[in-house]
């Protein structure tokens, strides 16, 4: 790693990993791609449903590891009300 973490407990790794996937997905990349911690699949489920991405998970063959895959999907537009009489 480039910089040591002071606090080396799993919550503090997970919650900085899920921070970078975070920020990639504030910038709205079309396709991001990462290999993740398994203990972080649902809190990623949770920020690709808030930011309108779909996640995807493979295994890598690694215990407690996976490969991500999140794709934007395409903005919907605003609900409105139509009227149901058809011009008669």
């Amino acid at each position: 790693p480039l910089v040591s973490f002071v606090d080396e407990s799993e919550s503090y790794v997970h919650g900085f990993e899920a921070g970078m996937i975070w920020q990639r997905m504030q910038s709205k990349e079309p396709e991001i791609e990462a290999t993740v911690h398994v203990a972080n699949e649902l809190t990623i489920i949770n920020m690709a449903n808030a930011t309108g991405y779909a996640a995807e998970f493979e295994s890598v063959g690694v215990d407690g590891w996976s490969f991500l895959r999140l794709t934007l999907r395409p903005a919907r537009g605003h609900l409105s009300v139509v009227d149901g009489k058809g011009d008669e």
